[in-house]
């Protein structure tokens, strides 16, 4: 669920408080699976408040107006909102009671304009402000929410625990929650006791100050699927929660009897819509059963008017009769497909199914229908003679942003292409494509594993073999460009590309021969980091059942891929925001600021049966040393220098960083190389040999031992054929005769895990061990989880590294990347190591006492140093920053097996060292 802040009022343009609050709400909202995407400004102008809204509506499931609720002239958010939806405000008697009680107690007279506070939203949820006198509210239409709510940290905390929260999670659906009180304990004693519970990510648990030696502990759970079964499974974790703290607890826990029997529940909407009960109105407007043939086309023109009509509403009253408006088109067109033609209609083309001739009437442009049984995905589909036209235009060509889906232009129907691409949008309210989102969660795919698609040809069922998370114009995976491949090779690579990247690892099998279906819409999850726009695409892709196949899916075997390759941009964005994320202040909540949850646990918004990924961006296949050991004074942010500026021979810096985890190796990998087969590197083609041999020259600057130089070469084409020769992110230098030799003597021989080969990673030195991919990307790889030795590492020139910074310098580049200013703050207080990887690495840390980040994030997105293996100390303007290793400290470190090639261990016994687990094949 997608949500936006907009906050309301001149004293909010500053930004400070709505920051302030979006940190709280983000965080508080995230074990529903509430994401805060946005949040904004508008000041007292209601001209822009209603154009926010209007783009606010468009894009987000639910909207948070903070502020603007008051008594005064400039408090405008309830007038405006009643404005756009044609509806009126009307005196809450209940909160008017409540604001005269707050005068009373202070013994003063309530001002008359006070009065205004009252007034309330017609049909609006009202939330009592227990701290101050502006009441909140909710209006909900569909499946779309916007909250009012005050901007006061102290009354947003308090109304979001008592009142707020209950809403949402009867909106939200298959989540259920419960809140205990705590009598006679100190947070720090109610932390204690709680141990590994404040650590779980579903249930999640979080303790709130209430008042003196008081504490409110709520627990959120959230169910995995949909309907009933959702909801039952989140009743029990929560339930399961509350009685293990009750037990640990004892007589200090108050409200648990009355949880016992009143676990906050709500059920998760299957997708499938009742049908409407004894409405009259509702059968005279929609073709209906036992319509004649005249009467259906009468009552689609019906409903044709009332989408025009649609279009003249105010701004927000638009929005959700626009969107009631689309349902009751999709439902009338659905319903005159359903009764079928009696004769076929002059003109109507005789390869065509009988069966759409009701919508070719009313547009010869029908490609099809689509469905996926138990859920409302269920529409027409048309082709046009671009991508374009039907992008926001209904099956009736007229404007209305909800569009039809469409088939890209360049698909040949009737020949039946490859690949029949259909695009539709992902809509907030749950339209059009929107619907395939849910294939993020196992358990949905396992209900849903079909895609029904009869084109106006033939007819078709589809088992879904992938599901992909992506972006528009990913050049490493143009799947609206893959129609009608070349040739059995082209289609492999399709094949192997969409292996690497699904979220589920499902049982249906693809290959050369087969047809395809793609459906495409837009996904909410990342943008561009730079222009911040909407970039990412969710993709699910059906294999079309065989002659003489069962239509029925193995669901049973199918997992959640635990590394799927996701694109770079995801990665870059998620990082940035786990950054600002982690800004949280760690002082007490007062009346005037927000509670903190002792909870150190990041809220998920999914049970284990929910794809998600770390919050730790992607790894580099190889971060070579190319920085001379004798950089003393750098204060630039730029990268270390090639190998040919360096005073030392060392290999050169792979550009990989920007590559992506892959998936867990034991899942897959290509087949065998030959020397002469051609690979692409970054796009450019290579005889494989060729290739393999510039790249390990770059990584080991041709002047390695023959065992080591050989272990390069294996891992290079371990990650070529793993990846079915198309990788990227290496530099390439034209290769000695050393290195020539050494990759011919072990071509073909690759880096297996369980009879497979897989993708490896290294990089130049490590710290004296290594790290586990856990601890650097927040995830398993094959081969890559424990941490082993490597103390030759600490042998070699570029083992120890001295960089020399100014105060100012390192001040400016905290400030400006994670929004802490240490000018102010003591030097033993500038950075704390709170803990340490398994290799030495320093992995969790805080800035100025107040940010919590990462040793990662210093060393790669702050300071730019060579290792996240680093101490630091001051010497007058200058700090000076000391740093073990050079790169991410993962894999194989290249000097680490030149150490034991000098040793006098062979290839195999390296490589099987670095990737404990893995064999040599």
């Amino acid at each position: 669920m997608v949500a936006e802040i907009i906050g309301v009022g001149a004293g909010l343009l500053s930004g400070d408080i709505v920051n302030q609050n979006a940190r709280f709400l983000s965080r508080e909202l995230s074990p529903l699976g509430i994401e805060i995407a946005r949040q904004s400004t508008v000041g007292d102008n209601k001209l822009e408040l209603q154009r926010r809204l209007a783009q606010a509506l468009e894009r987000s499931d639910l909207v948070i107006l903070l502020g603007g609720i008051g008594p005064t002239a400039d408090d405008i958010t309830k007038q405006t909102i009643v404005a756009g939806l044609g509806s009126s405000l009307e005196l809450h008697e209940e909160s008017l009671a409540q604001i005269q009680e707050f005068y009373r107690k202070q013994g003063r007279e309530m001002p008359p304009e006070t009065m205004q506070m009252a007034m309330m939203p017609k049909g609006a949820a009202v939330f009592r402000n227990r701290r101050g006198t502006a009441p909140g509210c909710a209006l909900s239409a569909g499946s779309q929410c916007m909250l009012l709510l005050p901007e006061n940290p102290g009354e947003l905390s308090s109304m979001l625990l008592n009142s707020v929260y209950p809403y949402l999670v009867k909106f939200v659906g298959g989540a259920a929650f419960c809140t205990l009180h705590l009598n006679g304990l100190s947070a720090d004693e109610a932390t204690r006791k709680l141990g590994d519970l404040l650590h779980s990510k579903n249930p999640v648990i979080a303790l709130y100050p209430v008042g003196r030696d008081q504490l409110a502990l709520r627990i959120t759970a959230r169910g995995a699927g949909g309907g009933d079964y959702a909801r039952a499974q989140a009743e029990k974790l929560c339930a399961q929660a509350r009685d293990e703290i009750t037990r640990r607890f004892g007589a200090a826990v108050s409200g648990a009897a009355s949880a016992k029997a009143g676990v906050v529940q709500a059920a998760a909407s299957s997708g499938a819509k009742q049908a409407p009960v004894k409405q009259k109105w509702y059968q005279k407007l929609l073709p209906w059963k036992g319509d004649d043939r005249r009467e259906v086309v009468r009552k689609s023109v019906l409903l044709l008017a009332m989408v025009v009509l649609a279009g003249s509403l105010t701004y927000i009253g638009a929005f959700y009769w626009g969107a009631q408006a689309n349902r009751n088109l999709v439902a009338g067109m659905e319903s005159l497909f359903q009764q079928g033609a009696s004769d076929l209609p002059e003109g109507y083309p005789k390869d065509y199914l009988a069966k759409f001739a009701p919508w070719w009437e009313i547009n010869p442009d029908v490609a099809g229908r689509i469905e996926i049984e138990g859920t409302p995905l269920k529409y027409a589909i048309v082709q046009g003679k671009d991508n374009d036209y039907y992008l926001r235009r209904t099956f009736y060509k007229k404007e209305d942003k909800h569009g039809v889906p469409f088939v890209d232009f360049r698909v040949d129907l009737k020949k039946e292409s490859t690949n029949t691409v259909i695009y539709g949008h992902n809509m907030t309210d749950g339209q059009i494509f929107g619907e395939l989102i849910n294939y993020k969660k196992l358990d949905y795919y396992r209900q849903h594993p079909v895609i029904k698609f009869d084109s106006v040809y033939r007819e078709g069922t589809y088992k879904i073999a992938a599901v992909i998370l992506t972006r528009a114009d990913d050049p490493n995976f143009m799947y609206h460009d893959f129609i009608e491949p070349k040739n059995n090779q082209e289609m492999e690579q399709f094949i192997f590309k969409m292996q690497q990247r699904t979220l589920i690892n499902t049982t249906v099998d693809v290959r050369p021969g087969d047809k395809l279906i793609t459906l495409s819409t837009c996904d909410y999850s990342f943008r561009d980091p730079e222009t911040n726009q909407r970039i990412a695409r969710f993709v699910v892709i059906g294999r079309k059942v065989r002659l003489g196949e069962s239509a029925e899916v193995d669901t049973a075997n199918a997992q959640l891929n635990p590394n799927p390759l996701l694109p770079g941009d995801y990665y870059d964005y998620t990082s940035m925001l786990a950054s600002s994320s982690s800004s949280e202040s760690s002082s007490e909540s007062s009346s005037e600021s927000l509670p903190e949850s002792e909870s150190s646990s990041s809220p998920s918004d999914s049970s284990e049966e929910e794809w998600s990924s770390s919050e730790s961006s992607e790894p580099s296949s190889s971060e070579s040393s190319s920085e001379s050991s004798e950089s003393q004074s750098s204060e630039s942010s730029e990268p270390p220098p090639s190998s040919s500026e360096s005073s030392e021979e060392e290999p050169s810096s792979s550009s990989s960083e920007e590559e992506p985890p892959p998936e867990n190796s034991s899942s897959g990998g290509g087949g065998p190389i030959d020397m002469d087969d051609l690979v692409y590197i970054d796009g450019e083609e290579y005889e494989a040999y060729d290739a393999v041999a510039r790249i390990v020259m770059n990584e080991t600057g041709g002047t390695f031992e023959t065992e080591s130089t050989k272990a390069q070469a294996v891992a290079v084409y371990s990650r070529l054929v793993a990846q079915g020769g198309d990788v990227s992110g290496f530099g390439m230098r034209a290769p000695n005769s050393a290195v020539k030799k050494a990759v011919k003597s072990v071509w073909g021989e690759a880096v297996h895990y369980r009879g497979k080969p897989i993708d490896v990673y290294f990089y130049s030195i490590s710290a004296g061990a290594t790290n586990t991919a856990r601890e650097v990307w927040g995830g398993s790889i094959a081969c890559h989880n424990e941490n082993v030795d490597s103390h030759w590492d600490e042998d070699e020139p570029g083992y120890k590294v001295r960089k020399t910074m100014t105060r100012d310098d390192v001040i400016d580049r905290v400030y400006d990347k994670l929004g802490v200013d240490l000018s102010d703050v003591p030097d033993d207080e500038w950075f704390t190591v709170d803990s340490y990887t398994g290799g030495g690495y320093n992995d969790r840390m805080t800035v100025g006492g107040v940010k919590r980040t990462t040793g990662r994030v210093m060393r790669e997105s702050v300071l730019g140093l060579r290792s996240a293996a680093f101490e630091w100390e001051f010497s007058g303007n200058k700090v000076i920053f000391t740093t073990y290793g050079y790169g991410h400290g993962c894999g194989m470190s290249q000097h680490g097996a030149n150490g034991m090639a000098r040793d006098g261990y062979d290839y195999i016994e390296i490589l099987e060292h670095y990737y404990p687990g893995c064999s040599v094949e």
